[in-house]
């Protein structure tokens, strides 16, 4: 690993990576391969939850809107997990594309706070908007930001 600090370049490609792997994860779902695997394996790369305490609010969860395990992530990208009914797998709404509009970032020692809007975009070209705010750390083993913190919240037009 690196000594380097975090960095916006370090987190837009980590954005990168994070908008593939949904887009990944839906289009496995579509053609009934296994997109289980390539939810635990965008977990596994882009949350810190083998590095660090990491607090996931997702967009969509009402009961259970905390997600502090790696097993909570899972199942909001892609439902079917007993502990967390209410979950529908929100990786798996047939996106077509993601787009990041960054609003303000700061960098604070090792952490890196992203504020900004996230638009999904379905194959009916139907958009979805959401507020999003990731807090980023430095993987202690890769060269790879991992999230720590992400919230999202609808935006109601």
């Amino acid at each position: 690993m690196s000594d380097e600090m975090i960095s916006i370049d370090l987190v837009d490609r980590a954005l990168a990576q994070w908008k593939q792997h949904v887009l990944t994860i839906s289009r496995l779902h579509q053609s009934n391969d296994d997109y289980h695997a390539a939810a635990m394996k965008f977990v596994d790369e882009l949350y810190a939850y083998d590095e660090a305490h990491v607090l996931f609010k997702p967009t969509m969860a009402k009961e259970q809107y905390v997600r502090d395990s790696k097993a909570g992530a899972i199942s909001y990208f892609v439902g079917a997990d007993p502990l967390f009914p209410e979950d529908t797998g929100f990786a798996l709404k047939n996106w077509k594309n993601i787009h990041f509009s960054i609003k303000k970032y700061v960098i604070n020692g090792e952490m890196l706070s992203w504020m900004g809007e996230t638009q999904f975009e379905d194959k009916t070209q139907h958009i979805t908007r959401v507020h999003s705010t990731f807090v980023w750390i430095r993987s202690h083993y890769a060269e790879q930001a991992k999230i720590m913190l992400h919230h999202s919240s609808l935006i109601v037009d």
